[in-house]
């Protein structure tokens, strides 16, 4: 092959990649004294010691993107020693070169009282890449004073000039708000939140006020960390992103949201909180002298060219793709980053459910998930069958815990022990849900979220709640078993302002109607997505259940239609309460008796709701299913059965020979089973088969 062949495959080659040089080259270090400067051939970065802060990157031969008020900065917010929590910005206290060879170079920024923790900036670039590496190692020990910690985070901000699309996931990709309507003086509703005029020019999906003026809130690009690899913004040739690796290292757990990417009246703004209260979740305390670390990251700040946004969206997405692959990084060098990993497999069964699509969470042992900040976590969902592997795993002691779409309840199992290069194999994980002998009804599908309610599957938007009110007024909901359907449950019961100086809290009732009543206990439960402060009130036809204080995870002001924090409650009370004919169940969320000064734009209580059922009896241990009816209908046998598990499913086995195993009887259909856990098949009778065999299986 020529030379000249040779020269236009390696330059189809660049451009695919999106840079703008012919060849890796060396990666240099210059030290100005106050500043340092990284380069490669590909791109250049320059940071200044005292604060961390990169004030210059840019592709060799091209503008600073972060021109016209741009600069990278990290911060956290915080408390030391009981006082009250402020922002602090990072300084530098000292500079060092950790590695400084020609095809990688890392320095480190450490600043000894960043909310009372050692903290240690790294900036690392390698020969080859079209961008930075970050990463901040966190060390609290003696010496270190009290502490509260609530947030830390990596800023990106870049020139408004050249970025103009963002984009969170494959699902929120569009216009970015331009600076300069954002200092035209605009009504500002809530923290960071703007009522826009009606013709404002910014047509990416946004909200609504109460009075139909759109609204834009930093918290619409917001998104969640299940499966979050990147975001960023672009021009039409230049992008921007920033890309993970991994996202163990992030608090909250899968469900989490955080921001990603806003705009502000200077620039556009890109984030990664690594730990932060926005959304839920927990602070860090840690008295005087007391042991901890944290690695946050490394990150992956990569700068593309290409001739159009869709086509830089696209080479991001593949990178942050090459990106996962490649973790954990084998040239990382702290010793609280382990190159060797290991994994954690096994199949979830649940008897009479299928347990496809489960959450499979790995967590530090002790509190519930979403809860946890100091440590690291791990996720994967399963597969039809209930398999699964979570790789990667930091070796350590962890609590897998499972949710299944679908089922009422936790699994969780202690002392998961994973060891480098090794599979901590768990073979079959048995779990029985707590169930109960009758389900009398059920709102919606337990997963963590409200996206089967109404505007529950809406894209994140500002202002949602206020559609109950203009689709019922202030009348009371009225979901009725066996009539209603999930989209007559609105994604939020909300709490709001109304134009007398009062507030509206709706009372939604649940009414169904009974034959006979069930036996005893009845148990009310409430799997809540996220909630809003207040306190829910409870009665079955009149009579209080105890009353359950709300916390506020902010996720319903800050336009989440989705979740925030998960909760579970339930209520158990003799079935004297119920009656034969019809029953209401009432839920309503107290109310704040008025309002001065300026009507309040955002619901002030409420909670948004996973699911809602009601059940009857004992618990279930060992479901006994059986046939009680087997009969002839013309050419079909309809079989009758009961004993199989409420909501569950069960399967019928079919053979010509009754002497093979029953592996090798063929499963012919399968039925769920009602609230009473009875079933029935129907099954064609085939004139020419003489003897036909029928068995019963829970999944």
């Amino acid at each position: 092959m020529s030379w000249k062949r040779h020269s236009i495959l390696l330059a189809l080659l660049i451009s695919k990649l999106g840079l703008l040089v012919t060849g890796a080259q060396n990666v240099t270090l210059t030290d100005s004294g106050s500043t340092v400067t990284l380069a490669n051939g590909i791109v250049s970065a320059v940071i200044t010691k005292s604060n961390g802060k990169c004030t210059d990157l840019r592709q060799i031969g091209g503008a600073n993107l972060l021109a016209n008020g741009g600069q990278i900065y990290f911060d956290a917010n915080g408390a030391t020693n009981g006082g009250a929590s402020l922002y602090d910005p990072f300084v530098g206290s000292a500079y060092r070169v950790v590695t400084n060879t020609p095809t990688r170079v890392e320095i480190a920024l450490t600043d000894t009282d960043l909310v009372g923790f050692n903290a240690e900036l790294h900036y690392t670039l390698r020969s080859g890449d079209s961008g930075l590496y970050v990463h901040t190692v966190w060390r609290h020990g003696p010496g270190n004073p009290q502490v509260l910690f609530e947030q830390s985070r990596m800023v990106i901000r870049c020139d408004p000039n050249v970025f103009t699309h963002a984009y969170t996931s494959a699902e929120k990709t569009g216009q970015m708000i331009a600076p300069i309507l954002l200092q035209t003086n605009l009504p500002t509703i809530m923290d960071a939140t703007y009522q826009l005029p009606m013709n404002s020019g910014y047509t990416n999906a946004t909200g609504f006020t109460e009075d139909h003026f759109p609204v834009y809130t930093k918290y619409d690009w917001s998104d969640y960390m299940e499966n979050h690899t990147l975001h960023g913004l672009s021009g039409e040739t230049t992008g921007l992103w920033m890309i993970m690796g991994s996202v163990e290292y992030f608090n909250g757990g899968p469900t989490k949201e955080n921001q990603k990417v806003h705009g502000t009246d200077t620039t556009p703004v890109m984030l990664w909180v690594f730990h932060g209260q926005h959304f839920g979740s927990s602070k860090i305390e840690k008295v005087a002298d007391e042991p901890w670390d944290k690695i946050m990251g490394p990150y992956f700040i990569y700068v593309n060219s290409g001739t159009s946004a869709a086509q830089l969206w696209q080479d991001a997405q593949d990178k942050a793709a090459a990106e996962r692959t490649a973790w954990p990084y084998s040239w990382v060098t702290e010793t609280n980053y382990p190159i060797a990993r290991g994994s954690v497999s096994g199949r979830l069964h649940i008897l009479g459910e299928s347990s496809s699509n489960a959450l499979m969470v790995l967590a530090q042992p002790g509190s519930y998930w979403q809860w946890q900040s100091e440590g690291y976590q791990f996720w994967t969902r399963a597969a039809a069958d209930g398999s699964f592997t979570i790789p990667k795993v930091r070796p350590g002691n962890y609590t897998l815990f499972a949710h299944v779409p679908g089922l009422v309840g936790e699994f969780n199992l202690n002392n998961i022990t994973v060891t480098a290069d090794q599979t901590n194999a768990r073979s079959v994980l048995d779990w029985n849900p707590p169930r109960r002998e009758r389900r009398l009804w059920r709102i919606g599908t337990p997963d963590l979220s409200a996206r089967e309610f109404r505007f529950g599957d809406q894209m994140r938007q500002f202002g949602l709640w206020w559609r109950y009110v203009e689709e019922q007024g202030t009348n009371n909901l009225v979901y009725r078993i066996g009539t209603s359907t999930a989209t007559n449950w609105y994604y939020a019961q909300p709490t709001v302002a109304m134009d007398d100086g009062t507030y509206f809290s709706p009372t939604w009732k649940v009414e169904f109607v009974l034959t006979n009543l069930p036996p005893s206990p009845a148990v009310l439960t409430v799997d809540m997505a996220g909630s809003l402060a207040g306190t829910l009130l409870t009665t079955v036809n009149g009579s209080s259940l105890s009353n359950v204080s709300l916390t506020n995870d902010a996720s319903i002001y800050r336009s989440a239609t989705r979740s925030g924090m998960f909760r579970h409650v339930e209520w158990s009370f003799a079935t004297n309460l119920l009656q034969i004919g019809t029953n209401i169940i009432s839920l309503y969320v107290s109310k704040p008796a008025s309002w001065t000064g300026d009507k309040p734009v955002q619901p002030v209580r409420g909670l948004m709701y996973d699911c809602v059922q009601l059940e009857a009896g004992n618990l279930i241990t060992t479901p006994e299913p059986r046939f009680d009816h087997v009969f002839a209908n013309g050419s079909d046998l309809i079989m009758q059965g009961s004993g199989g598990l409420p909501g569950g499913w069960a399967s019928l086995l079919f053979t010509t020979n009754a002497t093979l195993p029953m592996t090798d009887w063929t499963e012919i259909a399968s039925s769920q089973c009602d609230g009473d856990g009875n079933f029935a098949f129907t099954n064609a009778i085939s004139p020419a088969t003489r003897q036909n065999f029928y068995r019963l299986k829970l999944p």
